[in-house]
Order: structure tokens, then sequence, then C-alpha cells
């Protein structure tokens, strides 16, 4: 058994390292990488574009709901002041009409 001080006996026999080469041609390999590339990307647009009408048709609908609430809530609130007053009217009148009486 050798020992020896690095376990990269083949690196070291072969010499210097290699470098990475370009290799400038194309082939269709490239070509249906790109393709496959540019049609996953169309692709995710077209889903992130319905997804986006989508919230915003949803916010609108959103916006007139509340709208309508809104209105409705107004309309309550304006019935519930003026049955208050016509209790608050009829309370006084009770109390005007007793107040007599004790006379």
């Amino acid at each position: 058994m050798s020992t020896s001080t690095s376990s990269f006996g083949a690196l070291e026999s072969s010499g210097s390292r290699k470098r990475v080469q370009f290799d400038p041609t194309i082939n269709l390999g490239h070509i249906l990488t790109f393709v496959g590339f540019m049609l996953a990307g169309f692709g995710a647009w077209g889903n992130i574009d319905k997804r986006l009408t989508l919230t915003e048709v949803q916010s609108v609908a959103v916006v007139e709901r509340t709208a309508d609430q809104d209105k409705r809530m107004n309309e309550a609130l304006r019935e519930l002041k003026a049955d208050v007053k016509d209790v608050q009217r009829a309370v006084n009148d009770i109390n005007r009409t007793l107040a007599s009486e004790k006379k």
C-alpha cells in the first residue's frame, strides 16, 4: 500500500486542469430548449394575467357590494333615528299629560 499526500492521484498525473471551453454551435436541442422556455414564459404570463383580471373583477364587485351595504345601513340608521324621535315625542306627551293631571 502506498500512501500519498493527496488522494487525487489521477488529477496529478494528468498535469494541468482543463478549462471550460465554449462551443459556439447551435443545434436542435438548443432551439427546442429556447422555444420551451418561451412557451413556458408566455404560459406563465397568461396565467398571471387571468388571475389578475379575476382579482380586479372581484375587487370591483366587493366595492359595489360595500357601497350598497353602506346605503342600506344609512337608510336603516335614518329610520332608527326617526323611530327614536317618535318614541321621545310620545314619552314627552305622556309626561305632559301626567303633569297636567297632577295639577
